[in-house]
C-alpha cells in the first residue's frame, strides 16, 4: 500500500497557484506584491523621506549556472531533483535554457524544471515507453433543457433546530422543555404556515428574510428529520446492537457520512451522493458535470463523473500558461511507473486543462445582477453563478455544485453565533437569486 496524502489538497487552485507563485519567486525574487500586485514571501518596507517604502524584493536566488549550457542543465538536474529528471524533463528544461531570450536562460531552466514530477516527488520515476492521452473532451451537444443541483454544507453541524420552530401546538411546549435556554421566542422568529403536518404554523429563524421571502413566493421548501441514520434507532437498540454510522462523533467521519448517504461505510468508497446521481445522468446520455467550490469535497465525485474543482477566486489560470504550454505539455506526456511521479503528472495535466478552459468561460459569463463578494459563500455562489451562466458555451444539460461553509461548531454563546451564521447564508442567497 501507497500513501500521498499531498494529493487530497493536490487540486487545480493549489496547482496555478503553485505555478505562479514559483514563477514569480524564480523571476522576481522573495517579495510581496513587487511583481505587478504579486508575488511569494513577506511584506517589508523602509522608512525614507517620511514615508515608508517596500522593499522589493527581499531576497534572491543566486545560483550563477555552470561554463556551458549542457553542464548548467546538468547541475539543476542535480541541486533540483537529485539527478533523478528523465530524459523528455531533461530535455525540456535544455530547450528552455536554448530558447530564452538572453539573460534570462537561468530563470527560464529554473521555471522548466519545477514543472517536473521529478522536481515535485520523491523516488525514481521510472519512465514509460510512450505518451499520455489529453484529458478527455466530455462535452457534447448539450441539447436538452438545463438544471442545477447546489449544495450548500454547514459544515461543523448546524443548530437546525433553531431554523424552524413548530408553534402554538404541542411540538412547541415540547422543543421549549428539551431546549430549555436555547428556546426561540416568538420574537425570534418568522411566522410562517403550512399544511399537511401536526403543527399548521411554523418560525423561521429572524435571520432568514430573504428565505422567508423565497417561501411565500413558492420557491423554497423545508424537510426536516434529516440526517445520518442506517435503519429505525432507539435508544435502546442503540445499546444492543442497532447498525450505526462508522465511527460516531467523529467530525470527520460524520461529514463524509453526509456526503455519501453511506455512514455505515468508513471512508470515501460509496463515492459522493452528487456524483452517483451525475453517474445515472451521464448513463442516460445527458451531458453532466460536477464541481466542487470548496476543495477536494467528496460529495460531487461519482464512480464515472470526475470532480472538477473551481477556487474561491474562479478558475484562474497559469499567467504564462501561452510561453510554457509546449514545455507543459512534453513533461506531461511521460508516463511513469512510479505512482507519485505518475499521479503528479496525470494532475498537472488535468489542471491545467480545467482552469484554462472553464477560465475562458468563466470570464465571457455575463450575470444578471451586480453580485457583491463580501464572504467566502458570497465568492462560492458567485462562481457557481457564473458557470451557469456558461452553460451554453459548455454545452452543460446537468451540473451538480457543492459549496462549503464553515463554522457551525459551536460550544457556546449559541443563540448570538447562530444568528450571524444564518444572516450569512441569508444574506448570500439574496445576491445568489436573480
Amino acid at each position: 500500500t501507497v500513501y500521498g496524502p499531498e494529493f487530497q489538497i493536490f487540486t487545480p487552485p493549489y496547482m496555478v497557484g503553485y505555478l505562479n507563485g514559483m514563477s514569480s519567486l524564480i523571476q522576481s525574487g522573495v517579495s510581496y506584491k513587487c511583481d505587478y500586485g504579486k508575488g511569494l514571501g513577506i511584506y517589508t518596507s523602509l522608512p525614507e523621506d517620511g514615508t515608508f517604502r517596500m522593499v522589493c524584493p527581499q531576497g534572491g536566488l543566486t545560483y550563477p549556472g555552470a561554463a556551458t549550457p549542457n553542464a548548467t542543465v546538468d547541475e539543476i538536474d542535480v541541486l533540483l531533483t537529485g539527478g533523478r529528471m528523465t530524459p523528455v524533463a531533461k530535455d525540456v528544461v535544455r530547450r528552455a535554457y536554448q530558447e530564452a531570450p538572453p539573460g534570462q536562460e537561468l530563470e527560464r531552466a529554473q521555471q522548466a524544471a519545477i514543472m517536473t514530477a521529478e522536481f515535485n516527488t520523491l523516488g525514481a520515476p521510472l519512465p514509460f515507453p510512450g505518451v499520455r492521452p489529453p484529458p478527455p473532451d466530455d462535452h457534447g451537444i448539450g441539447k436538452k433543457a438545463y438544471k442545477a443541483f447546489i449544495v450548500m454544507f454547514l459544515a461543523g453541524g448546524a443548530d437546525t433546530w433553531n431554523m424552524v420552530v413548530p408553534q402554538e401546538c404541542d411540538l412547541y411546549q415540547e422543543y421549549r422543555s428539551i431546549r430549555t435556554d436555547l428556546t426561540l421566542n416568538t420574537n425570534e422568529m418568522i411566522p410562517i404556515t403550512t399544511t399537511g403536518q401536526t403543527c399548521s404554523k411554523f418560525g423561521l429563524h429572524a435571520s432568514f428574510p430573504f428565505l422567508k421571502s423565497l417561501y411565500d413566493s413558492g420557491d423554497a421548501a423545508f424537510v426536516s428529520n434529516v440526517g445520518n441514520l442506517v435503519e429505525p434507532t432507539t435508544k435502546a437498540t442503540f445499546r444492543t446492537g442497532a447498525v450505526r454510522c462508522f465511527n460516531l462523533f467523529s467530525h470527520s467521519d460524520q461529514q463524509r457520512g453526509a456526503q455519501t448517504l453511506k455512514c455505515q461505510d468508513m471512508g470515501t468508497a460509496a463515492k459522493g451522493t452528487g456524483g452517483r446521481i451525475a453517474d445515472a445522468l451521464g448513463a442516460s446520455n445527458y451531458q453532466t458535470t460536477s464541481f466542487s467550490l470548496s476543495g477536494s469535497a467528496i460529495w460531487p465525485s461519482g464512480f464515472q463523473t470526475k470532480r472538477e474543482i473551481v477556487g474561491e477566486q474562479g478558475s484562474k489560470g497559469f499567467k504564462e500558461y501561452e510561453q510554457w504550454m509546449g514545455a507543459i505539455g512534453n513533461i506531461t506526456a511521460q508516463r511513469h511507473g512510479n505512482v507519485y511521479s505518475e499521479a503528479y503528472a496525470d494532475a498537472f495535466l488535468n489542471s491545467i486543462a480545467l482552469t484554462q478552459k472553464l477560465g475562458s468561460f468563466m470570464q465571457d459569463a455575463k450575470l444578471a445582477t451586480n453580485y457583491q463578494q463580501s464572504s467566502s459563500l458570497d465568492r462560492q455562489l458567485y462562481n457557481v453563478a457564473k458557470l451557469i451562466a456558461s452553460r451554453e458555451g459548455r454545452m452543460a444539460e446537468r451540473d451538480f455544485f457543492f459549496i462549503s461553509i464553515g463554522g457551525w461548531d459551536m460550544h457556546d454563546d449559541m443563540k448570538d453565533r447562530l444568528n450571524s451564521k444564518l444572516s450569512e447564508v441569508d444574506s448570500a442567497l439574496s445576491g445568489f437569486v436573480a
